[in-house]
């Protein structure tokens, strides 16, 4: 637990808090600066927003299956227009303007559940659907071991909606191992990070 600024209010209940509260994260993750000097960060189904000070501004986090509403809040990227979280349970990109309002949302779950969010803007999102091995190699596998390939597509996805554009793709390796009954397992041969670079690039 690490006790940070007093907030204005509290991000669960929405409701004042008392003059000699303080603020305690329980499990905070991808902090990030907002354009306008804001931090962000994820906190336990929770997308919080503080202003340059450490004040409590919002909490953009609303659970459900409705329009604005997930299970969980993979990432976000903060934008000059607002906020642009990817949600999952359901799969959605959600936009959100200055003020926290909800402005529209787009589906991802025809890509799949195994995405990684990139970057986002006010037009578009960038999207790694992740593979992690062949399937059908995979399950042609008994009795054996094997450093399986796959290729990762990178995806352009208009954040107002419209379908996905494929703008590229790279190798990543995995160490699989399959009994003769049929069990198994994979291990990750490396770790990669991935990061906007410049006007419309990516680091790998």
């Amino acid at each position: 637990m690490v006790p940070v600024a007093r907030p204005a209010c509290h991000a669960r209940t929405g409701q004042a808090a008392g003059a000699g509260s303080a603020w305690y994260f329980k499990n905070p993750s991808q902090p990030k600066f907002g354009p306008d000097g804001s931090i962000y960060l994820l906190d336990e189904k929770q997308v919080l927003q503080f202003d340059s000070q450490g004040r409590f501004i919002r909490n953009y986090f609303r659970p459900g299956q409705g329009p604005g509403e997930v299970g969980f809040v993979p990432s976000y990227v903060p934008t000059e227009a607002g906020l642009v979280i990817y949600g999952s349970s359901p799969g959605k990109i959600i936009r959100f303007d200055k003020t926290g309002t909800y402005v529209g949302e787009s589906p991802t779950s025809a890509l799949g559940t195994s995405l990684l969010f990139v970057h986002a803007d006010e037009q578009r999102a960038i999207i790694i659907k992740l593979i992690s091995h062949d399937r059908q190699t995979f399950e042609e596998m008994k009795g054996m071991e094997a450093t399986l390939e796959s290729q990762n597509p990178i995806l352009m996805m208009p954040v107002q909606g419209g379908p996905e554009k494929a703008v590229g793709s790279f190798t990543t390796r995995n160490y699989v191992v399959k009994s003769k009954e049929g069990g198994g397992g994979m291990i990750p041969l490396g770790k990669f990070l991935v990061a906007a670079w410049g006007d419309g690039s990516l680091a790998f």
